[in-house]
């Protein structure tokens, strides 16, 4: 049985929000995070960069190797800061910026960007004088990008600084990353997807760069400390498989009744079909769409 596609909530996307999940919200309210805020206007960035390490690795779905290789722990806003932050890196450094095919399309709306210069479509593509944004899981298919094992081998060999996006982590399932490589300029987290924080993006950057922006402006006490006190009261009673654990099983049923492909991130589903033509994603052979409203629908109808 399908959902009745005629609610108005029912709508298929081409966008990367994850699923917005109410009892975290919920959380919040009952427990009156904000007006314990408020009351006293806790700094809470120590204690959540000494636990995220440990509560990423909690995981049951995911494990992440190498956080211990980095110096610095940094709040970040979300990934996005991070994403802004190795865009001026890159141009300070005289490096040309370059993205795969399929990649999250902020990283070319924003600045200038030469579409037929920097994105790739094979890690042999890059050369001395790039750099790279990557994310884990990747954001064009949802899952652990093909070449990832190569191109971390490539640009290690190279010296090519590479940005490890991991904003999926929390909503994937299946991603063992491996940060063992020298090419790794740093990695950033996210909550805004894992634990419905788009409202109060808070996140962690890791890095050897002692001249990052977000490195500075944790040492300074200079982050958003509200979305840092929420974050960090979030990941003391939730898990990081939350998403996966509620809407896992909702995900292989949408595939199942609309013929798409299931990724390793659960809002994402794939096809090949061109039906699905519209949800492209850079002229690809797959087309990409997004399930975040007829998760929730099918959760609440009890569909599986």
């Amino acid at each position: 049985m399908k959902v009745k596609t005629g609610d108005p909530q029912f709508k298929f996307e081409k966008g990367g929000n994850s699923v917005w999940h109410n009892p975290l919200m919920e959380f919040i309210e009952k427990e009156e995070i904000l007006t314990k805020y408020l009351d006293g206007y806790p700094q809470a960035q120590d204690e959540f960069l000494d636990l995220y390490p440990n509560w990423i690795n909690t995981s049951k779905h995911n494990s992440v190797e190498g956080m211990d290789n980095f110096k610095y722990k940094a709040i970040s806003v979300g990934c996005t800061q991070a994403l802004d932050w190795f865009h001026l890196y890159s141009s300070q450094h005289g490096l040309i910026l370059k993205l795969f095919r399929g990649e999250y399309p902020y990283n070319r709306d924003i600045g200038l960007f030469n579409y037929q210069k920097q994105m790739i479509n094979e890690y042999t593509e890059l050369q001395e004088g790039d750099a790279l944004i990557l994310s884990y899981p990747f954001s064009g298919y949802g899952s652990k990008h093909e070449q990832y094992n190569e191109t971390m081998a490539h640009c290690s060999k190279l010296g090519i600084p590479v940005l490890i996006d991991c904003a999926w982590l929390g909503s994937a399932k299946n991603m063992n990353i491996d940060l063992n490589y020298d090419c790794i300029y740093g990695v950033a987290f996210s909550l805004s997807k894992s634990l419905s924080c788009g409202n109060w993006r808070s996140g962690m950057f890791l890095t050897n760069d002692e001249r990052c922006s977000m490195v500075l402006c944790t040492e300074w006490a200079h982050q958003v400390h509200l979305n840092t006190w929420i974050c960090y009261n979030l990941i003391q009673n939730f898990s990081p498989d939350t998403l996966q654990n509620t809407f896992g099983m909702y995900q292989q049923k949408i595939c199942r009744d609309y013929k798409l492909i299931p990724t390793d991130t659960v809002h994402i589903c794939l096809s090949y079909d061109q039906e699905w033509k519209e949800y492209h994603r850079d002229f690809s052979k797959y087309f990409r769409i997004n399930i975040r409203k007829p998760l929730k629908l099918y959760r609440k109808q009890k569909i599986k």
